[in-house]
């Protein structure tokens, strides 16, 4: 089975502005006409696969039909339970959660194929776990994630599962699971590095016969995405996945709050919390195979983004991330704007102002600072506080500080409030964002 030929980026073109058309068509919006904000939220949802920020330029391009089909769904977030008990995803995690519906699918699927008394190994998906207690006993978490692992370990969600808290480009897999599941879900980062490292972990744990479920991004995604995909299938054929099924656009995502700022900064005002879509692959595997040890190459990994070094800070649930990156002015503090309202207004990765960000929130706040160890010192302190949202009043803080660390005093000041904004601004948008569209 293949997934659609190569394209070049014109037919690429062509193909996401007919997607588009059709999609506003559903929904009533015309050739000529100026959507609503609630019509571009709508057709977001509908589209499913083109970033919001990317839809109103797109409708003057191709010719919409006349149709008297409206699109009559609020696409308002479904209540998730597991909101509150996790922390708020990091951008330099690439997390993107699945929505309840799509967990409670993804949950199905695998009773489907594993039955009551099956094994069941999970690749980064620790929020399928939930869904399993007192109804698989035979089940496997790998993740890196070690915040989330935690929360849901302290809200007893985990219950006995066999779990690993580690990163799959240098794991491998417990000699008692190996080739043993009868379903693996892998739910990788949609770039190549994240696809070949989850393709060769689930070979090595799927048992001949057994099924793997693959989340991967629509072909629309990006330009790179349809020859990306084939490079995937041919990955997974050669480790002994055979293709047997597509669902196009069957998964969904909710927006992480850091997506929800990015397209806010982007100038759209209405996102659905449900407007990403994803791709089911299932795959077979096939009867002994032996699969190849992974190309250096294609596993590694563009920035080291989550390593030991880097420092996290939480200041409320704002979660301050600083790159251990080289210091351009040893002994300077500052923390620097890099796009204006300091909220970065894309979540790829191929954008350009990520090179020289190394300070990073979980609400897609950039910021770059001379001396990332000096900065990641003040924030580990401030984080300490007893009160660390009133950073403006942090005296002691600013006067010890800058002793310390020989920081004149205005330096301390500025840097304080600074953070002291970016905090501020997170918390309101979080409160906003809280509230659906």
């Amino acid at each position: 089975m293949t997934i659609v030929p190569a394209v070049t980026y014109d037919r690429f073109a062509e193909m996401r502005d007919r997607r588009v058309a059709v999609a506003a068509a559903t929904i009533g919006i015309s050739t000529g006409s100026v959507p609503s904000e609630e019509q571009l939220a709508h057709l977001a949802w509908h589209v499913g696969v083109v970033e919001p920020s990317q839809l109103a330029p797109l409708l003057s391009r191709y010719p919409i039909p006349v149709t008297t089909a409206r699109c009559t769904a609020s696409h308002r977030q479904v209540p998730d339970p597991l909101q509150e008990l996790l922390p708020l995803p990091h951008p330099l995690d690439y997390e993107w959660r699945f929505e309840p519906r799509t967990r409670a699918l993804l949950a199905d699927r695998c009773h489907d194929f594993a039955r009551d008394s099956g094994a069941i190994a999970l690749l980064g998906t620790p929020t399928l776990v939930p869904h399993f207690c007192g109804r698989t006993r035979d089940l496997l978490l790998v993740d890196s994630n070690a915040g989330v692992m935690s929360a849901l370990d302290r809200a007893d969600l985990l219950g006995t599962v066999e779990r690993s808290l580690a990163d799959l480009r240098s794991w491998s897999p417990p000699r008692a699971w190996a080739h043993r599941a009868d379903v693996v879900v892998g739910d990788p980062p949609w770039y190549p590095d994240g696809f070949a490292t989850f393709v060769h972990a689930a070979a090595l744990l799927v048992r001949p016969g057994g099924t793997v479920l693959l989340c991967v991004p629509d072909v629309l995604t990006r330009p790179s995405a349809a020859p990306e995909l084939q490079d995937v299938q041919a990955l997974a054929k050669r480790v002994g996945l055979s293709l047997q099924h597509v669902q196009p656009r069957s998964l969904r995502y909710r927006t992480p709050f850091f997506e929800y700022r990015a397209l806010h900064a982007a100038g759209v005002t209405l996102v659905p919390h449900d407007w990403r879509a994803g791709t089911l692959w299932q795959l077979t595997k096939r009867p002994v195979v032996a699969a190849p040890e992974p190309h250096a190459d294609s596993l590694s990994a563009p920035l080291p983004l989550n390593c030991a070094e880097n420092t996290e800070v939480a200041l409320g649930n704002v979660r301050l991330r600083v790159l251990d990156l080289p210091s351009r002015a040893s002994g300077k503090l500052a923390f620097d704007t890099l796009v204006p309202g300091d909220t970065l207004p894309s979540v790829s990765r191929r954008h350009s102002v990520r090179a020289r960000a190394n300070v990073w929130t979980s609400g897609n706040s950039v910021l770059t600072c001379p001396d990332s160890r000096l900065a990641a010192t003040l924030l580990y302190q401030l984080g300490a506080r007893t009160s660390p949202l009133t950073l403006r009043d942090a005296t002691d803080t600013i006067v010890e500080f800058g002793i310390r660390h020989h920081i004149p005093l205005e330096d301390m000041r500025q840097a304080i409030t600074k953070i002291d904004e970016i905090v501020t601004a997170e918390q309101a948008a979080y409160q906003t964002y809280c509230s659906g569209i």
